[in-house]
């Protein structure tokens, strides 16, 4: 470790706060990159204030999408002819960045659900699931003190 980089937290990977700093017009760019790709919209079916980004991988059968509420960040990538899904949950903390705290796999007809906490600082669930042929996220969880709950679209 350089004596410039000083560990922002003790955890299995460790993150330097200079990872994370801005001191030139190209770190804004390299910052930005993982989110020009897809579109980045306000969620009309949530009455709370969640961001879709949405977003294409490899293949035209995977498809991914990536909710923001609150501190949470979950995303739900998806394969369009087997119906498998895997989700992730990540908590922003500041310096740190977000840590994965849940994640699941599995049919979106049967439901993938994940459980995050019980923590201090968070408790709640997550499940995606088929209905009809369309896929929805029903979101339920308290993150800091702030709860969310609600419902938003996958596809």
């Amino acid at each position: 470790m350089s004596s410039n980089q000083v560990p922002a937290f003790p955890l299995n990977a460790i993150t330097y706060i200079t990872d994370r700093s801005i001191t030139n017009a190209g770190d804004v760019l390299r910052h930005l990159k993982p989110f020009l790709v897809g579109s980045i919209a306000k969620c009309e079916d949530s009455s709370a204030e969640v961001y879709q980004h949405n977003g294409d991988i490899a293949t035209d059968d995977i498809k991914w999408r990536r909710y923001r509420m609150g501190l949470m960040e979950i995303a739900v990538a998806y394969d369009t002819t087997s119906m498998v899904a895997v989700i992730q949950a990540f908590m922003s903390f500041p310096i740190i960045g977000p840590l994965l705290v849940g994640a699941g796999a599995g049919s979106l007809g049967e439901g993938v659900s994940v459980k995050m906490g019980p923590l201090p600082v968070l408790n709640g669930d997550l499940t995606a699931k088929l209905e009809g042929k369309s896929a929805s996220l029903v979101y339920n969880f308290t993150a800091m003190g702030e709860r969310e709950l609600g419902k938003v679209a996958i596809f």
